[in-house]
Order: C-alpha cells, then structure tokens, then sequence
C-alpha cells in the first residue's frame, strides 16, 4: 500500500515506474499463498473443488473489476484511478488478515500426512464461512 500511495502522490514518473513495479512484485504471490494457505486450511477431498472455485472468484474479479473502474474514470476523470486501486489493496488487506483462520505450523498434518483433529477443526471453519458467504 505505500508503493501505491508513492505512485498517488509523488509526480515523478521514474519513482512511479519504480513504485508500481514493487506493488507487482510484492502482490505477485498472494494468489499461490491463498492456494496454499487454503490446503492448509482444507480436508484433501476439498482441494480440488476450492481451489477450482477460488480460481474462478479470482477470474470473475479480473474480468469484471476492471471494467467497472473503467467506468467510474469514465464519469470521473482518471484522478479516481488511484484511490480506488488503493481501496481495493485495503480491502484485499482486511479480507485476508480478518477472514482466514490462523494457521499454526505443523498444527494441520501429522508426520504421517494425515489431517490432524486441529486441521479438521480449521477446514471445518472455513467450510462454514464460505458456506455463509454463499
């Protein structure tokens, strides 16, 4: 969020460039660390059906958010740009820091692999609240 507030406030393109390429870097791996958070989080025969689902969600935001905010700079003027796409960074923040379950290592799986009685608790959770968003 501060490389987006650089971009927003600070009128040099060189340290614009830079900004938006470290928000790039930096939101790059959230999808995978979603995906592995959410097999974590999971029973194994959840996996597939989630992580498929997720990947639709996250399809259907890119497809359609982009256009929306295209509309609204339409009305608005491109100045909107950037409080919005900062908008959006907080949201995605808040989302994840207050919607995922904490995930306590080596808590979910036995050495074995198996689903341990603290994983099924996580997995039962999450079902729960998809289950209530949906």
């Amino acid at each position: 969020m501060v490389c987006q507030l650089l971009v927003w406030l600070v009128p040099s393109f060189i340290g614009g460039s830079i900004a938006v390429a470290f928000v790039g870097f930096f939101l790059g791996p959230l999808f995978p660390a979603a995906v592995v958070a959410l097999t974590k989080l999971l029973p194994k025969h959840m996996h597939v059906p989630a992580i498929g689902f997720s990947a639709a969600f996250g399809g259907g935001g890119a497809c359609v958010l982009p256009f929306g905010v295209g509309a609204i700079a339409q009305n608005a003027g491109v100045q909107v740009l950037q409080p919005v796409i900062l908008a959006m960074l907080v949201l995605a923040t808040l989302l994840w820091a207050i919607g995922m379950p904490r995930i306590k290592k080596g808590d979910d799986e036995d050495k074995m692999g198996r689903m341990t009685a603290a994983g099924k608790r996580a997995g039962r959770e999450i079902s729960r609240r998809c289950a209530a968003f949906v």
